[in-house]
């Protein structure tokens, strides 16, 4: 596998190093079978009207929803955040080829106080990595290092015109073994930070990865962002007309059970969720799902609208949703220290 290492210092110098190849998560290579099955069936989905638009529909709303409406039509703009993101000090830019040899952008920012730990951000989908700089600036405040990188057809991301969740997973999934194998940091010293859609990747990368390593204690974070995808729907079609859409999405291989997600992954799990929320609803958040599931263990932080005139070195711009975060910056640097065992300062 070949990774490029895009130095912020070097004027675009492009270094090819050669790595380590990532390998499927355990019992998930896929057969022959599947793979022609796989192939036959996005020919008849571009071939069917029908189809075509119900797989294409799936794909934006449920990956990458900021592609046709969002600031792509601006790439000046998001390379010169990209540019503000890389002069930070330890920032590189990254390719990482994933398990199924799709090319991911991102970058990997050093830690100054905890370089072995590493925080691992997967964005909203409406959100590009080189969106997220306040947020990044918040987590490279606790000491760790930081990854961020666009899912396929997200930004300078392999395009893919057909996607499924599995392969949403092995996006995280590898961005996750590119730590363990490329920067040396254990699975069991990074933390999964999923937000909204985000989230929902997030736990099927993390899923796979518990299966390389069954006795690892994972760390993630679930930061506003529904329980299961038909309940989600249904605040927006109606229960009804919800589930039917979450059969067809199941049947295109969109399945986003977030509750089995967090049952089948072992480790320290921090659910942050906002009972005003907007965008998801408290019938379709994950507390609601989890409430009286004692033996899914998990901490909780409660946002509230409070606080969110937020310090100007972190106004970028600044979505909505992470203002809230910064007046919790102290619940959130102590969850990151017990999941990390980070050493009191």
């Amino acid at each position: 596998m070949t990774i490029e290492n895009l130095s912020s210092t070097p004027a675009n110098n492009t270094v090819q190093v050669q790595q380590k190849k990532i390998d499927y998560p355990e019992g998930l290579k896929p057969t022959l079978i599947k793979k022609v099955w796989r192939v036959v069936f996005d020919v008849l989905s571009v071939v069917i009207l029908p189809l075509f638009a119900m797989r294409l529909v799936l794909k934006y709303a449920i990956v990458s929803s900021s592609i046709p409406f969002g600031i792509m039509a601006k790439p000046k703009l998001l390379a010169k955040y990209r540019k503000d993101l890389l002069e930070r000090p330890g920032a590189e830019r990254i390719t990482i080829k994933t398990c199924d040899n799709v090319k991911l952008d991102g970058v990997f920012i050093k830690g100054n106080k905890h370089p072995d730990k590493a925080i691992v951000l997967c964005s909203a989908g409406t959100n590009y990595y080189e969106k997220e700089r306040s947020r990044i600036d918040l987590f490279l405040e606790s000491g760790c290092s930081v990854l961020v990188f666009n899912p396929r057809s997200v930004g300078k991301s392999d395009f893919r015109l057909f996607i499924r969740e599995e392969e949403l997973g092995f996006d995280v999934y590898s961005a996750a073994q590119y730590l363990v194998q490329e920067k040396g940091i254990a699975v069991e010293s990074q933390v999964l930070w999923g937000s909204c859609m985000g989230a929902s990747r997030m736990l099927v990368g993390a899923e796979m990865l518990q299966r390389n390593y069954p006795i690892k204690s994972l760390n993630i974070v679930h930061e506003r962002s529904f329980s299961l995808l038909w309940h989600q729907l249904a605040h927006y079609t109606g229960k009804i007309l919800g589930r039917i859409i979450a059969i067809f999405a199941r049947c295109f291989g969109f399945d986003l059970n977030g509750v089995k997600g967090m049952r089948n992954i072992h480790g320290k799990k921090l659910i942050i969720t906002h009972r005003k929320d907007e965008k998801v609803l408290p019938p379709a958040q994950m507390l609601t799902a989890l409430k009286g599931k004692q033996s899914i263990g998990y901490e909780r932080i409660d946002l509230e609208k409070r606080n969110t005139v937020i310090e100007k070195k972190y106004r970028k711009p600044c979505h909505e949703a992470t203002k809230h975060l910064f007046a919790y910056k102290n619940e959130i640097f102590q969850n990151f220290a017990e999941m990390l065992n980070l050493p009191e300062s």
